[in-house]
């Protein structure tokens, strides 16, 4: 690259514009995008004449010239990714028009909550409208499916997100719970026993639907594959599955269980949870001898999943603990995205050109830092709008 020529040749006019499918008026419009990169060409005079009027090193004014590149390539790239999220959830809802257009703009909005991109939080609407809520339930439930993104301990996309939610509002019936009170759940769990996230998102996912059919809670099924994880690390998928067999096998089993003391069903002859019922059987099996537990375990759990069931045993307290934490997680999560906002601001990174619209030059200074203040005290070279 010349350095006594302007750093950026725009295309034509209307080079961008027809090389991408993109709503008319959207923040990210690829036109937009040329009329910035027009603006800051004109704003930018030739760096290879000014640098030793202002003492500009060339290191310095290579930093500038680079970053200005990479954000420009940056924005292209969302536009080819919002393109593409846009065609998929076209597939599921009949928005079209400028009532698509509308709804962008307000998701657009809506991402700032979160920090994460529109077109994230179109993948996430997209998620929940498969799973047959309304365009306005999918808006909402996006914003949190991208919280969850922000508090889970391994990344995760946005879809991924918002299926993990999607599963446990079919296991346990929509109006069962409120979908915050799943992260929330989910990060305060984490926060306090040593599962992750991760953890509790993929055993949830495994297990729920099967835990639910036998009368057990959100807030208990977290607490049973907490008490079994906290014990077989890392191994959450294999606890999950454990659970169904053990519930399962309860079911089957209630007359050896009668041997115990323990009944299966309550007095009005409803079915126990297993969480319930395990809970009765944690006394009995701290007492019993190493051939007992191994005999009622097989019974109980078989022998592929007898581990599960010891460990969930053995660790039985710290289950009830978990559940109790998740019962009172309100709030858990979106403080803890706050607390993550917070840090992106700190660091200077909330700035957001690619996920919230600002113009390519905010962006730009938000990226520079010290640096482009010090050259916008330069004339000519950079201006604040």
């Amino acid at each position: 690259m010349c350095l006594g020529t302007p750093f950026f040749v725009a295309k034509g006019s209307d080079d961008l514009a027809q090389e991408f499918s993109i709503l008319a008026k959207l923040k990210l419009n690829t036109k937009d995008i040329q009329n910035q990169l027009n603006a800051l060409q004109n704003k930018t005079i030739s760096i290879g004449a000014d640098t030793k009027d202002f003492d500009m090193s060339i290191s310095v004014a290579n930093a500038v010239l680079n970053k200005f590149l990479d954000t420009a390539g940056a924005m292209v790239d969302q536009v080819y990714e919002l393109d593409k999220s846009l065609t998929e959830f076209k597939k599921v809802s009949d928005l079209r028009g400028s009532g698509l257009e509308k709804y962008t703009e307000q998701l657009s909005e809506a991402a700032e909550i979160t920090a994460r991109t529109t077109s994230q939080m179109v993948d996430a609407a997209t998620m929940f409208r498969k799973s047959g809520f309304t365009d306005k339930e999918a808006a909402d439930l996006a914003v949190v499916a991208t919280a969850f993104q922000n508090v889970a301990d391994t990344e995760i996309s946005a879809s991924q997100a918002a299926a993990s939610i999607v599963s446990q509002i079919q296991a346990f019936g929509r109006g069962a719970m409120e979908p915050i009170h799943i992260i929330d759940a989910y990060n305060e769990v984490a926060n306090h026993f040593a599962v992750g996230t991760n953890d509790l998102s993929r055993a949830l996912e495994l297990s729920a639907a099967g835990m639910a059919t036998y009368g057990n809670t959100f807030e208990e099924v977290i607490g049973l594959v907490t008490a079994g994880t906290e014990i077989m690390v890392g191994r959450s998928a294999q606890v999950a599955r454990g659970l169904n067999t053990i519930s399962a096998n309860i079911v089957a089993n209630s007359g050896v269980l009668q041997k115990y003391g323990i009944q299966v069903k309550s007095a009005n002859g409803d079915l126990k949870s297993t969480y319930d019922v395990l809970a009765e059987l944690k006394p009995v099996w701290d007492n019993l001898t190493d051939a007992e537990r191994q005999a009622l375990g097989q019974t109980l759990a078989g022998k592929n999943q007898y581990r599960v069931l010891a460990s969930v045993m053995q660790n039985f307290d710290h289950g009830v603990e978990a559940t109790t934490t998740a019962l009172n997680s309100e709030g858990s999560a979106m403080e803890e995205n706050a607390a993550y906002m917070e840090s992106l601001n700190k660091m200077g990174l909330l700035k957001i050109a690619l996920t919230a619209g600002t113009s390519l030059e905010l962006s730009l200074l938000s990226y520079i830092g010290d640096n482009i203040m010090a050259i916008g005290n330069a004339k000519g070279i950079v201006k604040r709008r």
